[in-house]
């Protein structure tokens, strides 16, 4: 009962720790940055996240509200290892995530490394509601070469185009689609981590565009070779 589940898990915390490092020699390439393609591209789609970040600071509640969707994708990350592989036993689930997760971080370490981000609030000089004191330090130190360590316990997230936090959002709601109840309460969870995104400044909107493509071809995948190799097991 506990085997696979155990396994999922362990899956999930190793790639995430092998990609938390990767993202800073990803960074430390130094290749051209893609904000102006990334600005363009949400101007074309009608977006100016300065200024939808002025509107959802003007608004605390939702400020705090979309805040707090956006910091709620971590534990939601282990949701559908403990419901599929616990309390609602579904293998075929239960790996399906497993290769989602797996695929999705791994595009997006790519999406760091070969078209890297200073993200929107150091494209357009503005403060994220999200505090980005961090990635702004570690990200410019490392393009400047003087970042000379890395601390495990002070990683920080640099993934942007496409968004892991989107991706994962996409993922999990996905994952509940035939559990009625959870999927209600997901689908406005993550409605708004996805929405939290762009109005805090955290990222483009072309960013979320990318994302949902991103996870698409994943699904295409798992369709399409992953489910057979899981009945093959």
């Amino acid at each position: 009962m506990f085997a696979e589940p155990l396994l999922a898990m362990l899956l999930l915390a190793m790639l995430t720790n092998i990609v938390g490092p990767a993202q800073y020699v990803a960074v430390a390439l130094r290749l051209p940055t893609v904000d102006a393609w990334l600005a363009a591209g949400d101007a074309a789609l009608g977006l100016h996240v300065p200024a939808l970040t002025q509107w959802t600071a003007a608004h605390p509640a939702v400020a705090r509200s979309l805040i707090l969707a956006y910091f709620s994708l971590l534990p939601q990350l282990a949701a559908p290892i403990l419901a599929f592989g616990i309390f609602y036993p579904d293998r075929q689930q239960l790996w399906e995530y497993i290769f989602h997760f797996h695929f999705c971080l791994v595009a997006t370490l790519l999406g760091v490394a070969l078209l890297p981000a200073a993200c929107a609030f150091s494209h357009y000089g503005f403060d994220s509601l999200i505090d980005q004191t961090r990635f702004i330090a570690h990200f410019t130190s490392l393009r400047a070469g003087t970042f000379h360590e890395l601390r495990f316990n002070d990683i920080e997230g640099m993934i942007s185009f496409p968004s892991f936090h989107v991706a994962g959002a996409l993922m999990v709601t996905w994952a509940f689609r035939r559990r009625t109840g959870w999927l209600a309460v997901l689908t406005v969870l993550n409605t708004a981590l996805v929405a939290s995104t762009v109005l805090t400044g955290a990222h483009y909107g072309v960013d979320v565009v990318a994302t949902i493509v991103l996870f698409a071809v994943s699904i295409l995948l798992w369709r399409t070779w992953g489910r057979r190799g899981l009945s093959s097991v």
